[in-house]
């Protein structure tokens, strides 16, 4: 049963961006940089872009503290 309900819960998300996609198809250019843009891509992709590279981002932040915390973990179960 719980399956079905993740299949039906992925095939919602994907409605939801393949409607996403579709509404957001204009094509804009990015200024990164002062005299440096992008080539012409739709709005859509570079929403999404930006949204995977800031929860890459908040993973490696996570990771980091994650190491830093079984770090201290360690040490105290060593001087305990």
């Amino acid at each position: 049963m719980l399956s079905k309900i993740r299949l039906i819960l992925w095939l919602l998300v994907l409605l939801v961006a393949g409607y996403f996609v579709a509404m957001n198809n204009i094509s804009v250019t990015v200024n990164l940089l002062p005299g440096y843009q992008t080539v012409p891509l739709p709005l859509s992709i570079i929403i999404l872009m930006s949204i995977i590279v800031g929860a890459i981002l908040a993973i490696l932040i996570a990771i980091g503290d994650w190491i830093k915390f079984k770090l201290e973990i360690s040490r105290l179960k060593k001087t305990a």
